[in-house]
């Protein structure tokens, strides 16, 4: 039934008439208008947006100044993956050897460390509080540089060999190259500790012993100097992890993210490194890494294909039985922070 108008008269009967149309001409089941939120105050429109928590640092130890070793890291940081994980690494190189690095993990006075794997496996597995996370590098890198005149590992027989020390990735390295050569310790040879890749050149040159094991930049070097390559060792030990990633227990339990976070930072850097040499030897030019480009460039190449932080438990387990230990992977390996990370092998 139509609703009747009041009649005009007054200003009264004017908006009433106005409301009675507007309810006629409302669609059906229509509610009513929505609320409208006041604007917000002067106040609210100052507030600042809460600043992001402050970066994990973590203190890393590396055994060389090597780019083997750094560039990785470097990279990270030039192009931000670090920061992307809320992370900031503080290097700190001890040259010693890996021994000494695990020692430092071990006291606190370091965070996370990455050496050769002999060092940090003879510890976790004696039971010390630490624990391999990934790897760095698949194969060694180690190169035997000879005296001139030295043609092959047969030229050692009765000589003396150099290793950093004893415990040292380099001194397991080279005996059980050697060993798959046909060369014994102490029976064929004399394996010597000299200390670091500064001391075994030097003993080198001054003719103390008759062969060395060199990274990738110093190897290069020696051969332009004359002094001849007798082994490669990652083409006779290729199984063996070379370089991996250990923290400490108590970063683990206090900071598991952090660790996730580092390692996919550093396989983010790996891709690049192996992607595009030229650009991460800028990146590490660019960061501070001290070095000649053309020679870094060619050490790179050499090194890349094996930057890796996936750790392969056979492989692990094939190192271990060489070394005696019967223990499983799983005691001193953890890997789930690379499955973590998504980067499980």
């Amino acid at each position: 039934m139509p609703v009747p108008l009041p009649r005009v008269g007054s200003a009264a009967s004017v908006a009433l008439t106005l409301l009675l149309l507007a309810a006629r001409c409302a669609p059906a089941g229509a509610g009513p208008a929505p609320a409208v939120a006041p604007p917000p105050t002067a106040a609210a429109r100052a507030e600042p947006a809460a600043a992001p928590p402050p970066p994990v640092q973590l203190r890393m130890g590396f055994v060389s100044l090597s780019w083997s070793s750094q560039l990785p890291v470097a990279v990270a940081d030039e192009l931000g993956f670090l920061r992307d994980e809320g992370l900031e690494i503080e290097p700190q190189i001890v040259r010693s050897g890996g021994p000494v690095l695990v020692a430092m993990l071990l006291s606190g006075e370091i965070d996370v460390m990455t050496s050769g794997i002999e060092a940090q496996l003879t510890a976790i597995a004696a039971g010390a509080p630490a624990v391999i996370v990934g790897g760095m590098e698949d194969r060694s890198d180690y190169s035997l540089v000879g005296a001139p005149g030295l043609r092959s590992v047969e030229d050692l027989r009765g000589q003396t060999v150099a290793a950093t020390g004893a415990g040292t990735y380099s001194e397991f390295a080279v005996v059980e190259a050697l060993r798959r050569r046909g060369l014994e310790r102490d029976r064929d040879y004399t394996l010597r500790s000299v200390g670091n890749t500064s001391l075994r050149l030097a003993a080198l040159s001054a003719g103390q012993v008759q062969a060395v094991p060199l990274d990738p930049g110093d190897r290069f070097h020696a051969e332009d100097d004359g002094f001849p390559v007798l082994l490669e060792l990652r083409d006779v030990i290729p199984e063996f992890p070379f370089s991996t990633l250990t923290a400490r227990q108590e970063l683990i339990a206090q900071q598991p993210g952090a660790v996730v976070g580092l390692l996919r930072a550093l396989s983010r850097a790996q891709d690049v490194i192996r992607q595009d040499i030229d650009r991460a030897v800028a990146l590490g030019k660019a960061h501070g890494l001290e070095g000649d480009p053309a020679l870094e460039a060619k050490v790179m190449a050499y090194v890349a294909p094996d930057l890796h932080v996936q750790l392969k438990k056979e492989n692990l387990a094939a190192l271990m039985a060489a070394r005696g230990l019967t223990d499983s992977p799983d005691t001193v390996f953890d890997d789930r922070f690379l499955r973590q990370a998504g980067l499980a092998p």
